[in-house]
């Protein structure tokens, strides 16, 4: 278990799914990265789109923070039982999370989503070749407007490439995780 480490569902614990198919965001990184993201945006104007969602806690973390809707996309079946039951546990209205069971990039590729400012989490297993797939699917979708921000999670030895319109405006690492944050432009 983890828990939500900001915002008012502060301390609730987020159920964790076993096995190697799963890598969730340790909390003090997921602090780390709200810390840095309090800073480049304001939660309730941001829609947030949780791709390789997990569990979701990065997703619900969102919510917790005044976020007024958040997507959550996982491709395991398994998986997404649990992200359902996570998302269920929080005291909030259906239209707040929607909850996807699908390939993150096919989701983007078929998805209507409604212009607004983003705020994506992108992180697919390490050494996976759907970096630069996503982030061009990311940067051609117009709905996704300029100043959407983007959190990319990878491995260090990761090569996490730049597309069309989005810039790198700040990198960390923590242990053998990168942190880029994006702008699209």
């Amino acid at each position: 278990m983890i828990t939500i480490v900001g915002g008012k569902f502060r301390g609730k614990k987020i159920q964790v799914p076993q096995g190697e198919e799963v890598r969730p965001t340790l909390n003090q990184t997921r602090e780390a990265i709200f810390n840095i993201l309090q800073n480049l945006v304001c939660f309730p104007d941001m829609v947030a789109l949780d791709l390789y969602a997990g569990s979701g806690a990065m997703g619900l973390e969102a919510l917790s923070r005044g976020v007024p809707q958040a997507f959550f996309v996982e491709k395991s079946s398994k998986v997404f039982k649990i992200l359902q039951k996570n998302v269920r546990s929080l005291p909030i209205e259906k239209k707040q999370a929607i909850v996807i069971c699908q390939f993150a990039n096919r989701w983007l590729t078929q998805a209507v989503i409604e212009e607004a400012l983003y705020l994506i989490f992108i992180d697919p297993p390490y050494q996976s070749q759907e970096y630069e797939e996503v982030l061009l699917r990311i940067s051609e979708i117009p709905a996704i407007l300029q100043n959407s921000i983007l959190v990319v999670e990878s491995s260090i030895s990761d090569h996490v490439p730049l597309k069309n319109n989005l810039e790198r405006i700040k990198s960390k690492q923590y242990g053998q995780t990168k942190l880029d944050f994006l702008v699209k432009c």
